[in-house]
């Protein structure tokens, strides 16, 4: 069951992870002027987050009344230290999405996914820190080549609890929508939407397009955490960025250089890499497992 919530999980970060800065990036190209709202719909669908939360709660507690011995979970279990904590995160995290939303308007998608490669080695440096992340060569050697790979693009490039990510994210966009009333962006979406190159309605499908692929991204980001670890959530985060840059290159017809085959190539040997150490080290812990198992009996009982 925890490979397939890993699989769901990973194909979520793939759609998102690819289809969001391609719909945020046609938004700003048909006229689309808000770098304020552009940052709001990176976090405003966290609702969509509450489905698994509550499909969850409601398994527990069915388990729970099954088990009359079992504690009865709790829709709410955070304490008020931890929410002061995950809301000052999640202002700061409507803060990097304002920067992201405005590098994305003024930048090619190629070169705007870039904002975003560099935090493989902080992900890696911190799952080291804090939770003791062990890493292995291949482990290394994909990191290398992941950060690598989007630094070759960058050098060429002129031009614990699943709720805890709700509050995270209502931050995140209360301090977006507070942006959007100082900025008065609220009274402009309907004459924007009526001058949007596209059209009035393909405006509002692509606000919410881009709401929901956010959303997938964020759902599939942090679930790959929880059934895998941080560091493999920030390996295909980094995956994703090469292939959003050749999607640009196809869809908008962004020009692609060489660097941009480097980068690619790097990262696809990056992942690979890391699969192939975690192939290694499952393989080696599996037999380390069937050879305690089938250790004769007077090697284990003491005479």
């Amino acid at each position: 069951m925890k490979r397939i919530f890993l699989l769901i999980n990973t194909v979520l970060l793939a759609i998102g992870g690819s289809g969001g800065p391609l719909i945020t990036r046609l938004y700003f190209i048909h006229g689309g002027k808000s770098i304020w709202l552009s940052s709001c719909l990176l976090t405003v669908a966290f609702p969509i987050a509450l489905i698994p939360i509550a499909t969850s709660y409601h398994r527990s507690r069915r388990r729970s009344f099954s088990d009359m011995g079992s504690p009865k979970p709790k829709m709410f279990s955070m304490t008020p230290l931890l929410f002061s904590a995950f809301t000052i995160i999640g202002v700061v995290t409507g803060l990097s999405n304002y920067l992201y939303a405005y590098g994305v308007a003024r930048l090619p998608v190629s070169t705007a996914t870039l904002i975003m490669s560099t935090q493989l080695a902080f992900t890696a440096i911190f799952a080291f820190l804090l939770v003791k992340q062990k890493f292995t060569f291949n482990s290394v050697n994909a990191i290398i080549l992941l950060i690598f790979g989007a630094g070759i693009l960058a050098e060429h490039a002129g031009s614990d609890r699943p709720s805890v990510h709700v509050v995270m994210a209502l931050a995140a966009t209360l301090f977006s929508i507070v942006g959007m009333i100082i900025e008065k962006d609220f009274k402009v979406i309907s004459r924007e939407a009526q001058e949007f190159g596209l059209g009035e309605t393909k405006y509002y499908v692509i606000l919410v397009g881009s709401a929901i692929l956010w959303q997938f991204y964020m759902i599939g980001a942090i679930g790959i955490v929880f059934c895998a670890s941080s560091l493999f959530s920030g390996v295909m985060v980094s995956v994703m960025l090469p292939i959003t840059e050749v999607l640009a290159v196809i869809f908008y017809k962004e020009s692609f250089q060489a660097e941009k085959g480097i980068s690619l190539v790097l990262s696809l040997w990056g992942f690979v890499s890391y699969f192939y150490g975690e192939f290694i080290q499952a393989k080696e812990m599996r037999k380390n497992h069937i050879t305690e198992t089938e250790l004769p009996l007077d090697s284990i009982v003491p005479v």
